[in-house]
């Protein structure tokens, strides 16, 4: 028996060790390195088919991994929206102007003589914001519950209007005044977190609230325009 037949192929040690570092490398190694052994009837066949095994084991584990979680981005949306209660209250009864919607005088980041036109869209109620991944929740929990208001603010003024979530309350009966909740409005699709809205351009978005009382009258002040809620 020849020492090159005795001796170890140093491609089959290399595929076992990049096998557990980087198992893409040692699963090529390993297929190279079984090829040369069956040439020149050197040592390390094992290695080599270990080494094929194992990244092959790998490689299986991380196309599922793909899989699974291209199943779970794409029901993201359906497990969001079935965590929304939507509050069926008739249109009609949703929004109620108490006066013209203008902003005439300066007041935070509002442009003198801009003309801001707010109109609720829709409200609904859900006791968390955010995303459901693989059974873990991402996002935060209302200490109440969390109304969620989609607006749509169209800017009928000449100059640029700068809309934050800051700028909208929320005014029960009592005179409370609640103000936007930041840390659930980032976990909305849509959100008026630091807008700017253009000259006769109209920006929809939506702002969350948590309330004690979901089911309130409640007051939505945007700036100086006011529109009522009721349930």
């Amino acid at each position: 028996m020849s020492e090159k037949e005795k001796s170890t192929n140093t491609i089959s040690i290399l595929a076992i060790i990049f096998t557990f570092l980087f198992w893409p490398l040692g699963l090529i190694l390993g297929i190279v390195s079984l090829s040369q052994i069956k040439k020149s009837k050197e040592k390390g066949k094992v290695l080599a088919i270990t080494s094929i095994v194992l990244s092959s084991i790998a490689l299986l584990f991380t196309l599922f991994f793909i899989v699974a979680m291209g199943t779970a981005v794409s029901s993201i949306s359906d497990q969001v929206s079935n965590d929304l209660e939507e509050v069926n209250i008739p249109s009609e009864n949703i929004v109620q102007k108490t006066n013209s919607g203008s902003v005439t005088e300066e007041k935070n980041n509002v442009p003198k003589g801009s003309d801001i036109d707010v109109e609720i869209i829709d409200v609904q109620k859900t006791d968390k914001v955010g995303e459901s991944f693989s059974g873990y929740f991402m996002g935060t929990e209302a200490s109440g519950t969390y109304l969620l208001f989609t607006l749509k603010v169209k800017n009928n003024g000449n100059d640029a209007y700068h809309l934050s979530d800051s700028d909208i309350k929320l005014i029960d009966q009592q005179g409370r005044e609640f103000t936007a909740d930041t840390g659930a409005s980032m976990y909305l699709k849509d959100s008026f977190l630091f807008e700017t809205i253009n000259p006769g351009i109209t920006q929809s978005g939506q702002v969350a609230f948590d309330v004690p009382d979901p089911d309130a009258e409640y007051d939505l002040q945007v700036l100086s325009s006011i529109y009522n809620w009721f349930d």
